[in-house]
């Protein structure tokens, strides 16, 4: 009975939800006021396409730019967490797979929805675990898919809702939401639990407020985006010609406290038979007292964009209370002429009885990192818009500075171990301040993801690199002298690293 009257309760906040308008009665609306008073303000993600209202008293501790989390709530007195995230797949996916009944084989179990996945792993995960629903119902034209479970951790008995909204057959939206529950086993069947009906009723509300945002207009300024950059490409390799500096000595700075330094060399050269150019750096950094972070890389990129051949080393050296870590990354790419099987457009090279093949241009990344625990090897095929590391470590003094534009690159990104779109734009010349003095500047606005925590890049209005700035942490990177440096770091040690070719 107990099981029936939350599902039957659960129904009911969803009916509401979900049910067409009707003429509601004054109690009615004032219960609905009071349950959105329980809502915070509205969080929304242009990039991911979606906007709702959290419950309130929650601490927004995570919001991602990339990959598929988009941003996490949590109280800890209430005890409660919702965290919003994106599924995406490579294949069409179904929110409930229904059994077939013209086959012999039940596909609800051999070829299992996304809902009834999760099902299995919450079974698999705690096999104590109550499912109180599991249905699809609607969200305006959108399927959902919705899922309500019990289950007991540390004691403690605890509610989780779900709620898997379908945009297309490839890209869902997860809703999930945890709170304490007052169930107990010695509970009467027929006596609800008002902490169970609340958390039912503000995620009720949580569903109600989300909007799936429009997104052709960002469609269109990424196209706009591409089209500048696939000019600039053009262009690129006598770019990087002129704006190779021999050597580069920077402060690394903290909300005005110098915590550090970098020391970045450019030079033309070749490697292994490929004419090119390579970026180094050597930097060191200590934000804490009792932790230090030294970092040394070496990249190389091929000026033939047809090869666009590339390599690079990245090596963490982090000495946290005495204690000293290493972590290391090695890339590389390339564009190779490949042969693949093509039966209906390819050829039989003379050969009848040969198969079918075409030649295509493969376009290919392989990276692998490493960490005293394990070495994990990652590959990627590439979109033309990719730079390799070496041009990426130098894009903003690439741009042309003469006109306020957008562009979009595909970058890989280390710390998150995925390709990720960087979106720069250069702004109109303005007077701003930077490292204390205030100047008329061009400043490159430079985000990782869409919605990226900026970092912006100072010129003076003849093109000179100043440095750059990021709000979120504080920290500024400033263009100086080898005579302010060694002042500054008396000990420390301004040498190219050469970590590509060594063993």
């Amino acid at each position: 009975m107990r099981k029936l009257w939350i599902v039957a309760l659960l129904l009911v906040a969803a009916s509401a939800l979900f049910a067409a308008d009707k003429p509601a009665s004054k109690t009615v609306a004032a219960d609905e006021e009071d349950i959105r008073d329980r809502l915070g303000e509205r969080f929304t993600s242009q990039g991911r396409g979606i906007s709702f209202r959290p419950p309130l008293g929650g601490a927004q501790n995570k919001r991602t730019a990339i990959g598929t989390e988009i941003v996490r709530y949590s109280a800890s007195d209430e005890k409660w967490s919702l965290n919003v995230s994106m599924l995406t797949f490579e294949k069409p996916m179904r929110l409930i797979s229904v059994d077939n009944p013209t086959t012999p084989e039940d596909e609800s179990k051999t070829k299992p929805g996304i809902l009834q996945q999760i099902v299995q792993q919450l079974q698999q995960n705690n096999q104590g675990t109550e499912i109180l629903r599991q249905d699809k119902v609607n969200l305006g034209l959108n399927d959902v898919g919705m899922l309500v479970a019990r289950y007991t951790q540390g004691g403690q008995t605890m509610l989780r809702q779900q709620a898997i909204i379908q945009r297309n057959d490839q890209l869902f939206y997860l809703l999930d939401f945890s709170s304490p529950s007052g169930h107990t086993p010695a509970d009467k069947p027929d006596v609800e639990d008002p902490s169970e009906r609340m958390a039912a009723d503000i995620f009720a509300a949580v569903l109600d407020s989300v909007q799936l945002l429009d997104q052709k207009a960002l469609l269109v300024d990424e196209e706009e985006r591409l089209y500048r950059t696939r000019t600039l490409l053009l262009t690129l390799p006598n770019r990087i010609k002129s704006a190779i500096a021999a050597e580069q000595y920077f402060r690394v700075m903290q909300n005005g406290k110098d915590i550090g330094w970098m020391y970045v060399t450019e030079e033309p050269g070749e490697r292994q038979g490929e004419s090119g150019f390579s970026v180094a750096s050597l930097s060191e950094a200590a934000p804490q007292a009792t932790l230090r972070v030294q970092v040394a890389s070496e990249m190389f990129c091929s000026l033939n964009l047809k090869k666009a051949k590339e390599a690079w080393v990245t090596i963490n050296t982090i000495e946290k209370d005495k204690i000293k870590s290493h972590a290391s990354e090695f890339g590389q790419s390339e564009k190779k002429i490949e042969r693949v099987l093509d039966e209906r457009n390819g050829d039989t090279d003379n050969d009848p009885k040969a198969p079918k093949m075409r030649s295509t241009e493969r376009y290919h990344l392989q990276v692998t990192q490493t960490n005293k625990s394990n070495a994990t090897p990652i590959h990627r095929d590439l979109p033309p818009f990719y730079v390799p590391q070496a041009i990426s470590a130098m894009l903003p003094r690439l741009l042309p500075l003469s006109e306020a534009k957008g562009y979009l690159f595909l970058v890989w990104v280390g710390n998150e171990r995925e390709l990720i779109k960087r979106y720069l734009d250069v702004e109109p010349v303005r007077t701003d301040t930077f490292a204390g003095q205030t100047f008329k500047a061009i400043v490159v606005k430079d985000r990782i993801g869409l919605e990226g925590e900026p970092t912006f890049h100072y010129f003076t209005t003849d093109g000179r690199y100043l440095g750059s700035y990021n709000k979120s942490n504080g920290v500024s990177i400033v263009s100086s002298t080898q005579q302010t440096m060694a002042q500054l770091w008396p000990n420390a040690n301004f040498e190219r690293p050469r970590v590509l070719d060594r063993p």
